[in-house]
């Protein structure tokens, strides 16, 4: 999607419903149809009237979606927008969500794991001779059943021979129910020696402030939430996948509307660590406090 994340200007407050301090929750389908065009907006019930649907047109205006294959079928992503009333700065929205997701993460349950002498992983000789231990991280994407994914290597920082050992074993890789639709999956292959230790990577449990003491900081009025509006205070799940792919969010307990926005927010949360961290990190989860408080940042 261009512009990206941190270029993407958001919707503003409109000025007539700012100043009567009305707010509104507006939810809609870009439908990209070409790579060089803005999306169509088809708006979710219940529909926007005067300068909130103003505001998202604009906005629609500026997206792009320049990876669709001239003459592919149209891809449609999903995206809430919540106007807030206060000092018109900002406006609380959802991440872009793909509506075929769904059909891709069933697709991933028959992925078939390859068997037999060929695709067998074997320990490097150099790391085990080395007692080294190390783990690999790759992205399978596949588009076609009967075909082997291309595959990409995003991580092998602990020894390049880890990385080779999982090639043949990715190639011999088959998704035999997938249809028509790209799908990815990252995989990750972990190679331990018994009676070695091995570093420990974990993720602790954390309030809120603490949570975004450790992220990166965000442009100066970008960001305003009210737990208050959300049933506070509550937990949520937060399972760390960046650099290679988005965070997930998931809300514990009660599902509560008001509380996805804030949510897929502290989603795109980035943090400073080493790519090995980073990697031997990825997938870990942990729980964050949210208090009833403002967040004004």
């Amino acid at each position: 999607m261009t512009p990206g994340i941190g270029e993407r200007a958001t919707p503003a407050h409109p000025d007539w419903e700012l100043e009567r301090k009305q707010g509104a929750n507006v939810n809609v389908e870009f439908v990209f149809e070409s790579p060089d065009r803005a999306p169509k907006v088809h708006y979710l019930a219940p529909e926007p009237q005067g300068g909130f649907r103003d505001s998202v047109d604009k906005y629609a205006a500026t997206l792009r979606l320049p990876c669709l294959a001239q003459g592919a079928g149209p891809t449609t992503l999903r995206q809430g927008f919540d106007f807030v009333p206060n000092d018109g700065r900002k406006v609380v929205w959802t991440a872009l969500t793909d509506v075929d997701d769904a059909k891709r993460h069933e697709t991933l349950q028959c992925l078939s794991h390859p068997s037999g002498d060929g695709a067998r992983i074997r320990y490097p000789q150099d790391m085990e001779l080395r007692a080294k231990q190390g783990m690999v991280l790759a992205r399978a994407r596949f588009v076609d059943a009967a075909k082997s994914p291309v595959s990409e290597i995003l991580y092998d920082g602990d020894g390049k021979s880890f990385g080779r050992a999982v090639e043949g074993y990715l190639t011999a890789m088959r998704l035999p129910c997938m249809h028509d639709l790209p799908v990815e999956a990252l995989i990750q292959f972990n190679f331990t020696l018994e009676g070695e230790k091995s570093d420990t990577y974990v993720l602790n449990d954390l309030g809120l402030v603490q949570f975004l003491g450790a992220a990166k900081p965000v442009s100066p009025g970008s960001v305003f939430f009210d737990t208050a509006s959300m049933k506070c205070p509550f937990d949520v799940r937060f399972t760390l996948r960046q650099p290679f792919e988005r965070n997930q969010v998931d809300l514990l307990d009660e599902d509560v509307p008001s509380r996805r926005a804030l949510a897929d927010w502290l989603a795109t949360r980035e943090f400073d660590l080493p790519l090995r961290s980073a990697a031997h990190l990825h997938g870990q989860s942990m729980t964050i406090h949210i208090p009833c408080a403002k967040i004004d940042l």
